[in-house]
């Protein structure tokens, strides 16, 4: 079984990810699936598709269900790095 633990990454991963990209995985921790962020962020779900897989590439959480799943378990680690990045509160 895959270790699902926050890895070490550089800081370079996360500054990589763009506004959006942070709203989607955020979301996702949030235990969402697709439709229910594309209709949270108004975008259509290929859209959401698309910013998953940037975000899977850019973090190394390959597979369909690998970054939910890594999101989920991290939620607060990542909550609490996106306030570190960003100097605000996720909503």
């Amino acid at each position: 079984m895959r270790d699902f633990t926050v890895p070490h990454y550089d800081s370079s991963s996360w500054h990589q990810l763009t506004h959006r990209e942070w709203e989607v995985l955020l979301l996702l921790a949030d235990d969402l699936d697709n439709q229910d962020i594309a209709e949270r962020i108004s975008v259509s779900i290929k859209s959401v598709k698309n910013y998953r897989n940037r975000i899977s590439d850019r973090l190394q959480q390959k597979g369909p269900h690998v970054l939910a799943r890594y999101a989920r378990r991290n939620r607060n680690y990542l909550r609490e790095l996106y306030m570190q990045h960003t100097g605000k509160s996720p909503s």
